[in-house]
């Protein structure tokens, strides 16, 4: 039995604001050939953002060599996925009205053995008022 170590780490630039997030991962079992589940959520304080999300747009990088993203699911509602190059996704989410929290759930194929990792590339996180919450990297 082939095993792949995945590692998860959130790194990038913060945005101003008068409330601060991060966003964090699980930390999944990964073997060769199966998929693999990847949680994501933005946090505040160890806790969800308190249901005062509105927006979110998260591009993650990852190497395309170890992982193949097949689809995402959960979300607030109009959660969708793009990509504009082998290794890079794009999520976003929107809710209808109100606020939310926002997790979701990313599925990956593993393709080949070895240890490889996902990383935040930008994160913007908007609150009902289209304010900006500052995020910091943490796990």
């Amino acid at each position: 039995m082939l095993m792949l170590l995945l590692l998860l780490t959130p790194s990038m630039g913060g945005h101003a604001s008068a409330e601060s997030g991060r966003v964090t991962f699980n930390d999944p079992t990964v073997q060769l050939g199966n998929a693999v589940p990847v949680y994501m959520s933005v946090f505040k304080g160890g806790r969800y953002l308190n249901n005062n999300v509105a927006s979110v747009d998260i591009t993650l990088n990852y190497d395309p060599e170890y992982l193949q993203f097949i689809t995402a699911s959960n979300g607030m509602g109009n959660l969708s996925t793009s990509s504009t190059s082998p290794g890079t996704l794009r999520v976003t989410d929107r809710v209808n009205s109100g606020t939310s929290s926002f997790s979701c759930e990313l599925r990956f194929n593993t393709l080949k053995a070895g240890t490889t990792k996902i990383s935040v590339k930008s994160v913007t996180v908007l609150d009902r008022n289209g304010s900006r919450f500052s995020m910091t990297s943490g796990v």
